[in-house]
């Protein structure tokens, strides 16, 4: 405030709130404001006081929530500053990510038929050369798999749908190896209305993988951080860039970061880093569309002929990644258990193999014998954690999906399993599944050549979380144990091929005497 004989300065143009929306990316949170008799300057802060000096930049932010930002003129040499005042800012949610990137099955059956009632199948269109004649056929073959990747493929051969990825560095990314096809990951990322449009009329829709290395100071400090908190002690990190774009029809780019199913990316690992013996592991970010929580996961190498120089993986979601690796051959790190407030972490549980008897920080007890093994997890809920994947040794046929896990003086109930969590084990015969268990997400035991047999102990999976839960798997045995024989009736009814994906018929038993 102005003081005897010297006046403030005055702000002519106040700053405004901005509408804002997550985007992954820093945004201006006000306008610029005008001052008379001295700058205008802004800063952050909390409701009640700025916490920081103030400065002539107008203060930016990335993640959703709420912002007050302080703003004043500070006088020039004849006049005080004004006295601060604080505009509140808030950058929205975004809306769920199929809504914003447009990725993943947002339309019912119903909803695509009566969005496309109006619109006819091109004579020379992929649909019309496999026989469709009709809106409503194209779209009933589109939600079956095996004819919605045959569609996809013949539009591919006739090039209304392209995929192709571009390396700048020394990160060589490749997507259709193996059993994976273009068309499959296609058929991954495109939305159903993107499909109807390429299958009945040729809109044309090319998909591009630019993959660029990075350096550690330019990934951001948040991405930084987060990774360096997986490191072992001893380990580097080589830093790169993984981005999906979608063009249709050659209009402007659309960058995709998220999609429903996860498909697999064959890395060669670059030559600068690769040493005889050597083993990697991927530490893999993300910044969730739906929150703008920052996202950690570790993965281990799938199996491969060269794992020294090639990394595979399975993934639906794609941004800053790095191998991680240390200057010792076969590395074998091991991780704590970790939260910090604005992400989402990994967590380390070790399990023991004794039955009873308590463990210490970030372990559980489990009666799992003697492959019930250390897994990773990550929060998904105040009390609820999700299971990404076990950590077994070479020869374990058993893995035990626990009913929860204790990690330093919290319990967390584990209520989920992720999409292709057990991928790579080829020894794996059985896994067992908690009694809190709500969800076995598409492709949770698919790349597992060997695994046979769930045993379910959970009462609380429905039809709709169990769906293509067994797709690309060898499961053909689902045991009901004692804590779920209650529900054995249902269970009958919706472990089935169509439900589940199963490659064939399912064999659903009881299995009294076990809990």
């Amino acid at each position: 405030e102005a003081t005897a004989g010297k006046p403030a300065a005055s702000v002519t143009k106040a700053p405004e709130a901005k509408t804002l929306t997550y985007s992954g990316s820093a945004q201006e949170l006000i306008t610029v404001g005008e001052a008379e008799g001295g700058e205008m300057q802004y800063v952050l802060g909390t409701a009640s006081k700025a916490t920081e000096p103030y400065t002539t930049s107008i203060p930016t932010a990335t993640d959703a929530g709420t912002y007050y930002v302080w703003y004043k003129a500070v006088g020039d040499a004849s006049h005080e500053d004004s006295k601060p005042t604080c505009v509140t800012v808030t950058i929205k949610t975004a809306p769920s990510s199929g809504e914003v990137s447009g990725r993943g099955e947002s339309k019912t059956t119903e909803e695509l038929k009566e969005d496309n009632k109006d619109k006819t199948v091109a004579t020379d269109s992929a649909a019309k050369e496999m026989g469709y004649s009709t809106m409503d056929t194209v779209i009933d073959a589109l939600t079956n798999e095996t004819t919605k990747k045959k569609l996809v493929e013949v539009s591919v051969e006739k090039g209304s749908a392209t995929l192709a990825v571009e390396s700048s560095g020394e990160v060589n990314v490749s997507l259709d190896s193996g059993s994976q096809t273009k068309a499959d990951v296609l058929a991954a990322v495109l939305t159903p209305q993107e499909m109807v449009d390429g299958v009945t009329n040729n809109a044309k829709v090319d998909v591009t993988l630019e993959v660029a290395d990075k350096d550690a100071s330019s990934v951001g400090s948040d991405v930084a951080e987060g990774v360096q908190e997986k490191l072992a002690e001893g380990e580097q990190a080589y830093y790169f860039d993984a981005d999906m774009f979608l063009s249709r029809n050659g209009g402007p780019r659309e960058k995709i970061t998220e999609w429903k199913t996860p498909i697999y990316l064959s890395m060669r690992i670059p030559q600068a880093i690769r040493q005889a013996g050597r083993l990697f592991r991927l530490i893999h970010t993300h910044k969730l569309l739906a929150t703008g929580e920052l996202q950690v996961r570790t993965y281990e190498n799938e199996e491969t002929d060269d794992p020294y120089s090639i990394f595979r993986f399975a993934s639906n979601r794609l941004s800053t990644m790095a191998f991680a690796y240390s200057n010792v051959s076969s590395p074998t790190p091991t991780y704590a258990p970790s939260y910090s407030s604005g992400t989402t972490t990994s967590y380390s549980s070790s399990s023991s193999s004794s039955s009873g008897g308590g463990g210490g920080s970030g372990t559980e007890s489990l009666t799992g014998g003697k492959n019930a093994s250390k897994a990773y997890y990550e929060k998904i809920g105040k009390n609820t954690v999700e299971y990404l994947s076990p950590k077994l040794g070479k020869k374990a046929k058993t893995a035990v999906v626990p009913s929860k896990i204790k990690i330093g003086k919290k319990t967390y109930k584990v209520t989920a399993v992720s999409a292709y969590a057990f991928i790579g084990n080829d020894k794996l015969r059985t896994v067992r599944i908690g009694k809190n268990v709500k969800r076995l997400s598409p492709y949770a035991f698919a790349g597992c050549k060997k695994l046979t047999t769930i045993k379910v102990r959970s009462k609380k999976l429905t039809a709709k979380k169990i769906k293509n839960s067994l797709k690309d798997s060898s499961v053909d045995t689902v045991i009901i144990l004692k804590k779920a024989e209650p529900k054995f009736r249902t269970y009958k009814k919706i472990f089935t091929q169509k439900i589940t994906g199963a490659a064939g018929k399912l064999t659903v038993k009881r299995n009294k005497k076990s809990k």
